[in-house]
Protein backbone atom coordinates (compact mmCIF):
# COMPACT_ATOMS: atom_id res chain seq x y z
CA UNK A 1 0.00 0.00 0.00
CA UNK A 2 2.68 2.50 0.59
CA UNK A 3 5.31 3.22 -2.01
CA UNK A 4 8.38 1.77 -2.82
CA UNK A 5 12.21 2.40 -3.68
CA UNK A 6 13.53 -0.06 -6.33
CA UNK A 7 17.53 -0.13 -6.24
CA UNK A 8 18.38 -0.64 -10.08
CA UNK A 9 22.05 -1.58 -10.62
CA UNK A 10 23.92 0.35 -13.59
CA UNK A 11 23.53 -1.10 -17.06
CA UNK A 12 26.51 0.96 -18.59
CA UNK A 13 30.03 -0.46 -18.45
CA UNK A 14 31.99 1.85 -15.88
CA UNK A 15 29.51 4.14 -15.22
CA UNK A 16 26.95 5.43 -12.68
CA UNK A 17 24.63 7.28 -12.80
CA UNK A 18 24.14 10.24 -10.22
CA UNK A 19 21.79 12.83 -9.14
CA UNK A 20 22.19 16.31 -10.85
CA UNK A 21 22.97 18.11 -7.67
CA UNK A 22 25.75 15.04 -7.21
CA UNK A 23 27.29 14.99 -10.36
CA UNK A 24 31.22 15.92 -10.67
CA UNK A 25 31.59 19.12 -12.95
CA UNK A 26 33.24 17.04 -15.75
CA UNK A 27 30.94 14.32 -15.93
CA UNK A 28 29.60 13.77 -19.19
CA UNK A 29 28.31 9.93 -18.60
CA UNK A 30 25.03 10.98 -17.29
CA UNK A 31 21.72 9.44 -19.02
CA UNK A 32 19.35 11.85 -19.26
CA UNK A 33 15.75 10.82 -19.05
CA UNK A 34 12.67 12.03 -20.85
CA UNK A 35 12.45 15.45 -20.34
CA UNK A 36 16.30 16.28 -20.06
CA UNK A 37 17.40 15.90 -16.66
CA UNK A 38 19.85 13.13 -15.60
CA UNK A 39 18.58 9.73 -14.75
CA UNK A 40 18.79 9.30 -10.87
CA UNK A 41 21.81 6.50 -9.85
CA UNK A 42 19.26 3.13 -10.17
CA UNK A 43 16.94 5.34 -7.25
CA UNK A 44 13.48 5.40 -8.67
CA UNK A 45 9.93 5.59 -7.27
CA UNK A 46 7.27 3.00 -8.03
CA UNK A 47 3.58 1.88 -6.86
CA UNK A 48 3.03 5.38 -6.34
CA UNK A 49 -0.26 7.24 -7.24
CA UNK A 50 -2.23 10.86 -6.77
CA UNK A 51 -4.60 8.96 -5.18
CA UNK A 52 -2.03 7.76 -2.83
CA UNK A 53 -1.19 11.02 -1.47
CA UNK A 54 -4.35 13.11 -1.72
CA UNK A 55 -5.23 14.65 1.57
CA UNK A 56 -8.51 12.52 1.36
CA UNK A 57 -6.43 9.52 2.01
CA UNK A 58 -6.35 8.24 5.86
CA UNK A 59 -2.96 7.36 5.02
CA UNK A 60 -1.64 10.18 3.35
CA UNK A 61 0.04 11.93 5.76
CA UNK A 62 1.91 8.97 7.19
CA UNK A 63 2.82 7.99 3.58
CA UNK A 64 3.65 11.14 2.94
CA UNK A 65 6.11 11.35 6.03
CA UNK A 66 7.36 8.33 5.34
CA UNK A 67 8.18 8.90 1.45
CA UNK A 68 10.15 11.94 2.85
CA UNK A 69 12.46 9.71 4.98
CA UNK A 70 13.13 7.19 2.13
CA UNK A 71 13.80 10.38 -0.71
CA UNK A 72 16.50 11.50 2.24
CA UNK A 73 17.99 8.21 2.74
CA UNK A 74 18.78 7.36 -0.67
CA UNK A 75 20.04 10.61 -1.18
CA UNK A 76 22.66 9.56 1.66
CA UNK A 77 23.44 6.37 -0.07
CA UNK A 78 23.91 8.10 -2.54
CA UNK A 79 26.79 11.07 -1.18
CA UNK A 80 29.53 8.19 -1.45
CA UNK A 81 29.15 8.06 -4.83
CA UNK A 82 29.32 11.38 -6.38
CA UNK A 83 32.86 10.39 -7.81
CA UNK A 84 31.72 6.98 -9.50
CA UNK A 85 31.86 8.73 -13.17
CA UNK A 86 35.23 8.82 -13.36
CA UNK A 87 36.98 7.48 -16.94
CA UNK A 88 37.15 4.21 -17.12
CA UNK A 89 40.99 2.91 -16.23
CA UNK A 90 43.93 2.63 -18.14
CA UNK A 91 43.87 -1.03 -18.17
CA UNK A 92 39.74 -1.00 -19.55
CA UNK A 93 41.10 1.78 -22.14
CA UNK A 94 43.66 -0.54 -23.70
CA UNK A 95 40.84 -2.99 -23.72
CA UNK A 96 38.94 -1.03 -26.36
CA UNK A 97 42.03 0.00 -28.29
CA UNK A 98 43.50 -1.69 -31.22
CA UNK A 99 46.87 -3.61 -31.95
CA UNK A 100 48.09 -3.94 -35.76
CA UNK A 101 47.86 -7.42 -37.79
CA UNK A 102 50.20 -10.07 -36.01
CA UNK A 103 53.39 -10.57 -37.73
CA UNK A 104 52.71 -13.97 -39.62
CA UNK A 105 56.49 -15.37 -40.86
CA UNK A 106 59.88 -15.40 -38.50
CA UNK A 107 62.83 -12.93 -39.75
CA UNK A 108 64.20 -13.85 -43.08
CA UNK A 109 68.14 -13.71 -42.65
CA UNK A 110 68.54 -10.86 -45.05
CA UNK A 111 65.51 -9.20 -42.76
CA UNK A 112 67.24 -10.05 -39.77
CA UNK A 113 71.11 -8.32 -41.15
CA UNK A 114 68.72 -5.09 -42.38
CA UNK A 115 67.09 -5.17 -38.62
CA UNK A 116 71.20 -5.17 -37.12
CA UNK A 117 72.10 -1.95 -39.35
CA UNK A 118 68.42 -0.30 -38.58
CA UNK A 119 69.44 -1.02 -34.93
CA UNK A 120 73.06 0.64 -35.60
CA UNK A 121 71.26 3.82 -36.79
CA UNK A 122 68.85 3.76 -33.98
CA UNK A 123 65.66 3.33 -36.24
CA UNK A 124 62.16 4.57 -35.38
CA UNK A 125 59.15 3.33 -37.56
CA UNK A 126 56.03 6.13 -36.95
CA UNK A 127 53.18 3.54 -38.14
CA UNK A 128 49.54 2.85 -37.71
CA UNK A 129 47.25 -0.15 -36.89
CA UNK A 130 45.32 0.55 -39.79
CA UNK A 131 47.60 1.79 -42.05
CA UNK A 132 48.33 -1.57 -45.08
CA UNK A 133 51.51 0.19 -45.84
CA UNK A 134 52.92 -0.21 -42.43
CA UNK A 135 51.84 -3.80 -42.50
CA UNK A 136 53.60 -4.61 -45.11
CA UNK A 137 57.15 -3.07 -44.01
CA UNK A 138 56.15 -5.07 -40.59
CA UNK A 139 55.40 -7.95 -42.82
CA UNK A 140 58.56 -7.96 -44.79
CA UNK A 141 61.09 -7.43 -41.68
CA UNK A 142 59.35 -10.17 -39.62
CA UNK A 143 58.62 -11.02 -36.01
CA UNK A 144 62.05 -11.04 -34.60
CA UNK A 145 63.07 -7.57 -35.41
CA UNK A 146 59.73 -5.95 -34.92
CA UNK A 147 58.51 -7.46 -31.64
CA UNK A 148 61.74 -9.24 -30.55
CA UNK A 149 61.97 -13.03 -29.28
CA UNK A 150 61.09 -14.46 -25.78
CA UNK A 151 63.36 -15.99 -23.70
CA UNK A 152 61.26 -19.85 -24.97
CA UNK A 153 62.44 -18.80 -28.83
CA UNK A 154 65.91 -17.73 -28.42
CA UNK A 155 68.60 -20.43 -27.88
CA UNK A 156 70.77 -18.18 -25.13
CA UNK A 157 67.65 -18.35 -23.04
CA UNK A 158 67.31 -14.74 -22.69
CA UNK A 159 64.58 -12.34 -24.39
CA UNK A 160 65.81 -10.37 -27.06
CA UNK A 161 64.82 -6.84 -27.05
CA UNK A 162 62.89 -6.09 -30.74
CA UNK A 163 65.95 -4.61 -33.49
CA UNK A 164 63.41 -1.69 -34.64
CA UNK A 165 61.36 0.43 -32.75
CA UNK A 166 57.73 0.93 -33.78
CA UNK A 167 55.72 3.78 -32.44
CA UNK A 168 52.21 4.07 -33.19
CA UNK A 169 50.82 7.29 -34.28
CA UNK A 170 47.23 6.49 -33.57
CA UNK A 171 45.47 7.65 -30.52
CA UNK A 172 43.07 4.44 -30.97
CA UNK A 173 45.68 1.93 -30.87
CA UNK A 174 47.22 0.09 -27.90
CA UNK A 175 50.74 1.99 -26.84
CA UNK A 176 50.31 5.37 -28.51
CA UNK A 177 52.50 7.99 -28.46
CA UNK A 178 50.38 9.87 -31.20
CA UNK A 179 51.61 13.70 -29.49
CA UNK A 180 55.65 12.17 -30.00
CA UNK A 181 54.71 12.05 -33.91
CA UNK A 182 53.16 15.21 -33.96
CA UNK A 183 56.02 16.55 -32.39
CA UNK A 184 58.89 15.09 -34.48
CA UNK A 185 56.28 16.01 -37.75
CA UNK A 186 55.50 12.62 -38.79
CA UNK A 187 52.68 13.17 -41.32
CA UNK A 188 52.43 10.08 -43.33
CA UNK A 189 52.78 6.54 -42.75
CA UNK A 190 54.96 4.65 -42.55
CA UNK A 191 57.48 7.05 -41.72
CA UNK A 192 61.01 5.90 -40.86
CA UNK A 193 63.32 8.05 -38.35
CA UNK A 194 66.90 7.31 -38.47
CA UNK A 195 69.67 8.81 -36.69
CA UNK A 196 71.66 12.43 -38.79
CA UNK A 197 75.28 11.69 -39.64
CA UNK A 198 75.71 15.20 -40.68
CA UNK A 199 77.87 17.17 -38.60
CA UNK A 200 76.51 20.53 -39.93
CA UNK A 201 75.66 22.75 -36.64
CA UNK A 202 72.41 23.06 -36.55
CA UNK A 203 70.89 19.91 -37.81
CA UNK A 204 68.40 18.21 -36.34
CA UNK A 205 69.83 15.01 -34.74
CA UNK A 206 67.61 12.67 -36.97
CA UNK A 207 65.97 12.67 -40.56
CA UNK A 208 62.59 11.50 -41.59
CA UNK A 209 62.23 9.33 -44.56
CA UNK A 210 58.13 9.12 -45.62
CA UNK A 211 56.69 5.97 -47.42
CA UNK A 212 56.86 1.98 -47.48
CA UNK A 213 60.33 0.50 -48.36
CA UNK A 214 60.62 -2.79 -48.32
CA UNK A 215 63.49 -4.57 -47.81
CA UNK A 216 65.84 -3.16 -50.78
CA UNK A 217 64.71 0.35 -50.13
CA UNK A 218 65.86 0.01 -46.25
CA UNK A 219 69.10 -1.66 -47.65
CA UNK A 220 69.85 1.41 -49.51
CA UNK A 221 68.94 3.84 -46.36
CA UNK A 222 71.65 1.50 -44.30
CA UNK A 223 73.97 1.01 -47.01
CA UNK A 224 73.66 -2.29 -47.04
CA UNK A 225 74.29 -4.16 -50.96
CA UNK A 226 71.04 -5.82 -52.02
CA UNK A 227 70.71 -9.24 -53.85
CA UNK A 228 69.45 -9.38 -57.75
CA UNK A 229 65.89 -10.54 -58.32
CA UNK A 230 65.50 -13.40 -60.48
CA UNK A 231 62.84 -11.25 -62.52
CA UNK A 232 64.81 -7.82 -63.21
CA UNK A 233 66.02 -8.48 -66.67
CA UNK A 234 65.26 -7.10 -69.92
CA UNK A 235 63.26 -8.75 -72.29
CA UNK A 236 65.34 -10.61 -74.85
CA UNK A 237 66.02 -8.63 -77.74
CA UNK A 238 64.54 -10.21 -81.16
CA UNK A 239 65.87 -7.91 -84.58
CA UNK A 240 69.40 -9.32 -86.02
CA UNK A 241 71.30 -6.11 -86.39
CA UNK A 242 72.90 -4.96 -90.15
CA UNK A 243 76.15 -3.16 -90.59
CA UNK A 244 74.74 0.23 -89.71
CA UNK A 245 73.21 -0.57 -86.48
CA UNK A 246 76.89 -2.36 -85.78
CA UNK A 247 78.67 1.00 -86.93
CA UNK A 248 76.31 3.47 -85.04
CA UNK A 249 76.99 1.29 -82.20
CA UNK A 250 80.62 1.18 -81.83
CA UNK A 251 80.67 5.26 -82.97
CA UNK A 252 78.64 5.78 -79.83
CA UNK A 253 81.32 3.62 -77.69
CA UNK A 254 84.48 5.35 -79.07
CA UNK A 255 82.08 9.00 -78.40
CA UNK A 256 81.81 8.69 -75.48
CA UNK A 257 78.14 8.48 -75.39
CA UNK A 258 76.50 6.54 -72.39
CA UNK A 259 72.58 5.20 -72.51
CA UNK A 260 70.96 5.52 -69.42
CA UNK A 261 67.82 3.00 -68.49
CA UNK A 262 65.81 0.30 -66.61
CA UNK A 263 64.95 -3.39 -67.90
CA UNK A 264 61.18 -2.61 -67.45
CA UNK A 265 60.91 0.57 -69.42
CA UNK A 266 59.01 0.52 -72.96
CA UNK A 267 60.94 3.02 -73.91
CA UNK A 268 64.43 2.04 -73.36
CA UNK A 269 63.63 -1.54 -74.69
CA UNK A 270 62.29 0.23 -78.42
CA UNK A 271 66.00 1.72 -78.55
CA UNK A 272 67.72 -1.22 -77.58
CA UNK A 273 65.43 -3.47 -80.16
CA UNK A 274 65.96 -0.75 -82.69
CA UNK A 275 70.08 -1.51 -82.55
CA UNK A 276 69.43 -5.53 -82.69
CA UNK A 277 71.04 -8.59 -80.82
CA UNK A 278 74.47 -7.84 -82.50
CA UNK A 279 75.06 -4.27 -82.21
CA UNK A 280 73.32 -3.80 -78.67
CA UNK A 281 76.86 -4.98 -77.12
CA UNK A 282 78.74 -2.06 -78.06
CA UNK A 283 76.27 0.30 -76.18
CA UNK A 284 77.61 1.64 -73.11
CA UNK A 285 74.28 0.51 -71.13
CA UNK A 286 74.02 1.78 -67.21
CA UNK A 287 70.49 0.01 -65.46
CA UNK A 288 69.47 2.08 -62.72
CA UNK A 289 67.00 0.18 -61.22
CA UNK A 290 69.01 -1.31 -58.49
CA UNK A 291 66.83 -4.86 -58.43
CA UNK A 292 68.61 -5.50 -61.44
CA UNK A 293 71.86 -8.05 -61.20
CA UNK A 294 73.67 -5.58 -63.77
CA UNK A 295 71.98 -2.44 -61.57
CA UNK A 296 74.75 0.66 -61.38
CA UNK A 297 72.15 2.94 -59.30
CA UNK A 298 75.32 5.29 -58.27
CA UNK A 299 76.19 5.86 -61.62
CA UNK A 300 72.44 7.09 -62.22
CA UNK A 301 72.24 9.14 -59.48
CA UNK A 302 76.01 10.64 -59.92
CA UNK A 303 74.17 11.62 -63.79
CA UNK A 304 71.10 12.87 -61.96
CA UNK A 305 68.69 10.76 -64.00
CA UNK A 306 65.40 11.95 -63.51
CA UNK A 307 64.22 10.52 -66.97
CA UNK A 308 64.79 7.29 -68.68
CA UNK A 309 65.48 6.43 -71.74
CA UNK A 310 68.43 9.07 -71.24
CA UNK A 311 71.38 9.41 -73.67
CA UNK A 312 74.48 11.42 -71.92
CA UNK A 313 77.26 12.67 -74.79
CA UNK A 314 80.74 13.11 -73.87
CA UNK A 315 80.39 16.54 -74.14
CA UNK A 316 77.53 16.73 -71.27
CA UNK A 317 74.88 17.12 -73.70
CA UNK A 318 71.58 15.53 -72.46
CA UNK A 319 68.97 13.92 -74.51
CA UNK A 320 65.86 12.28 -73.09
CA UNK A 321 63.63 9.59 -75.19
CA UNK A 322 64.67 7.17 -78.00
CA UNK A 323 66.93 8.59 -80.19
CA UNK A 324 67.14 7.67 -83.92
CA UNK A 325 69.97 6.46 -85.88
CA UNK A 326 70.04 9.07 -87.97
CA UNK A 327 69.83 11.40 -84.42
CA UNK A 328 72.85 9.52 -82.80
CA UNK A 329 74.40 9.95 -86.27
CA UNK A 330 74.27 13.60 -85.90
CA UNK A 331 74.84 13.81 -82.11
CA UNK A 332 78.20 11.87 -82.62
CA UNK A 333 78.88 14.09 -85.74
CA UNK A 334 79.56 10.96 -87.78
CA UNK A 335 78.55 10.23 -91.49
CA UNK A 336 75.95 7.88 -92.21
CA UNK A 337 76.50 4.49 -92.90
CA UNK A 338 75.29 2.38 -96.06
CA UNK A 339 71.86 3.33 -97.79
CA UNK A 340 73.45 7.34 -98.22
CA UNK A 341 71.51 8.58 -95.60
CA UNK A 342 72.36 12.50 -94.58
CA UNK A 343 72.23 13.10 -91.02
CA UNK A 344 69.73 15.55 -89.66
CA UNK A 345 71.55 18.69 -89.05
CA UNK A 346 72.13 20.03 -85.57
CA UNK A 347 70.33 22.92 -84.49
CA UNK A 348 73.11 26.05 -83.35
CA UNK A 349 72.08 28.83 -81.77
CA UNK A 350 74.60 31.85 -82.03
CA UNK A 351 76.70 33.10 -78.98
CA UNK A 352 75.27 36.96 -77.55
CA UNK A 353 77.02 39.73 -78.72
CA UNK A 354 77.71 42.53 -75.85
CA UNK A 355 74.30 44.36 -74.65
CA UNK A 356 72.08 41.58 -76.32
CA UNK A 357 69.15 40.60 -74.09
CA UNK A 358 69.68 36.87 -73.52
CA UNK A 359 67.44 35.04 -70.92
CA UNK A 360 68.24 31.34 -71.77
CA UNK A 361 72.20 31.65 -71.10
CA UNK A 362 72.48 32.90 -67.95
CA UNK A 363 73.74 31.20 -64.76
CA UNK A 364 73.38 32.45 -61.23
CA UNK A 365 71.59 35.71 -62.93
CA UNK A 366 74.85 36.71 -64.98
CA UNK A 367 75.04 36.51 -68.53
CA UNK A 368 77.59 34.12 -70.54
CA UNK A 369 79.27 36.87 -72.78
Amino acid sequence: MFGSITWVQPTQLHVSRIPVSHQPSEASCGQADDRGNAAVFGCRWTGFSKSMVHPANAFSSATLHISRLLLVSCLVLLLPLQNACAAPSPSAMDDLKQTPPEIREKSSERALKVGRALAERRAIMFGTFWCPYCDMERQALGREVINGRSSSEDPSGKRQDPLVRYVECDRGGVGQEADLCSKLGVRSYPTWALVNESKEQGGLPFKLIPGTKGLRGLEQLVGLPSPPEPDAVAPPISKPSGAREVAVAKAVADGGATFYGTYWCPACDVQRQLFGKDAWKFVPYVECDPRAAVAQPGRCNNANVQAIPLWVMRDGSRHEGVQSLEQLEALLQTPAVNQGRVPTPQVVLPMPKPGDKCEDCKVDGLAKI
